[in-house]
């Protein structure tokens, strides 16, 4: 059953206002790639100065079921080796180990949900998030979200792939477009059900050549 806010303000504050060392999302991470378990994770040896996770604290939640960073004074910057690229940010128990509390994509930017239309629906596979900004080359990733059993996330995506946006619509058509591998790609075949999820732009840092830092300015935890 979904939480009310009361219930889920505290759900978030148990998970992220506890003792030192018991604190589940008390550390953050960098990822080039998104995993279900913590994996992609930056290399940690062989750079000077080395990669490592670093410590972040957590407002009070909101009535709105939100668990802001706190952004004063940030968090430490990290050390990003040179040809990473940094793609998602995840959150751990622990600065080395731990339990993996989940990630999400570089850059803050709003989640629309999206209905799609199966490879043989008119339009062909096309996504639906009305009020979304997208044009045509914005990278975006999918999630699956919370959907109905007869409204599930299309066969055809891979939940946290990066994918470029083509055919972008607008006037009657505006909160269509099509996914696509590639920049200018052909669109993906999105299978042969329609389904639903959630639609995100995604900001990729690549540290070309020379070592770097990554500043985390900010994240919230909103519970749906």
């Amino acid at each position: 059953m979904p939480l009310a806010t009361g219930a889920s303000a505290q759900a978030l504050n148990a998970l992220a206002n506890v003792a030192p060392g018991t604190n589940l999302i008390g550390w953050a991470s960098l990822h080039n790639a998104y995993s279900t378990t913590g994996a992609n994770e930056l290399p940690t040896t062989g750079f000077t100065p080395n990669y490592a996770r670093v410590a972040v604290s957590w407002q009070t939640p909101t009535s709105t079921s939100q668990l802001a960073l706190v952004s004063s004074p940030l968090p430490s910057p990290h050390n990003v080796p040179p040809g990473s690229t940094v793609a998602f940010i995840g959150l751990w128990s622990l600065q080395t180990g731990g339990t993996f509390a989940g990630m999400g994509a570089n850059g803050g930017f709003t989640q629309y949900a999206f209905t799609s239309t199966a490879h043989t629906g008119t339009p062909a596979d096309t996504l639906v998030a009305p009020g979304n900004p997208y044009t045509a080359g914005q990278q975006v990733i999918t999630l699956a979200g919370q959907t109905a059993a007869a409204n599930q996330y299309p066969s055809g995506l891979t939940v946290g792939q990066v994918y470029f946006v083509i055919n972008p619509g607008s006037g009657a058509t505006a909160g269509q477009f099509q996914l696509s591998t590639s920049a200018g790609g052909s669109a993906v075949n999105l299978g042969s059900a329609a389904g639903a999820g959630i639609v995100q732009a995604i900001a990729l840092e690549t540290f070309t050549g020379v070592n770097g830092t990554f500043q985390l300015n900010s994240d919230t935890l909103t519970v749906i």
